[in-house]
């Protein structure tokens, strides 16, 4: 995601002023950009139902719980649909701070989810900072990006064995 900062002494400032954030949706050609809601300190792609130990970030119910922005329809209208690992879908969140990541990490069985933003196929990030370097993070691992664009698309599944009699070991 970006706008992590695992070294700040102060908040990282709001990526509203720092990225633009465009998606391409599902069986379109069209890119769309989004607004970020403000504040917003981080942007986050999962690919994935759960987050961080299990967490839900996109959530469960029809409308996000925080903050207004991206509630329960796409940049063009269109209803949001459940996350899931193998729709070919990315969802787009945003997290508005510390206080909010908090909640929903701690209250996340209570419906707090983060901002939704978008769910697409592909998510282009113009990175636009006047410091030329934004903190982000892939899997964990964090780096200060350059001014650039950071292209982020469904690639391809994996196979997983598992064992059909419902056995483990």
């Amino acid at each position: 995601g970006a706008g992590a900062c695992p070294c700040c002494v102060e908040p990282p400032p709001p990526l509203e002023d720092q990225i633009d954030v465009m998606v391409r949706e599902k069986n379109s050609n069209d890119w769309i950009e989004v607004k970020l809601p403000s504040p917003t300190r981080a942007v986050i792609i999962p690919n994935l139902t759960n987050y961080a130990g299990g967490k839900s970030l996109w959530g469960t119910c029809a409308t996000s719980s925080y903050l207004p922005c991206g509630a329960g329809r796409s940049a063009s209208g269109n209803e949001y649909s459940a996350a899931a690992h193998d729709d070919g879908l990315l969802e787009v969140v945003a997290i508005g701070g510390i206080y909010h990541m908090g909640c929903v990490l701690g209250c996340n069985k209570l419906g707090i989810s983060a901002a939704r933003i978008a769910q697409a196929a592909e998510v282009r990030i113009r990175v636009r900072s006047k410091s030329n370097k934004t903190a982000m993070q892939i899997d964990g691992e964090p780096w200060l990006q350059p001014n650039a664009t950071v292209h982020i698309r469904h690639f391809a599944m994996a196979s997983i064995l598992r064992n059909v009699e419902g056995g483990c070991c």
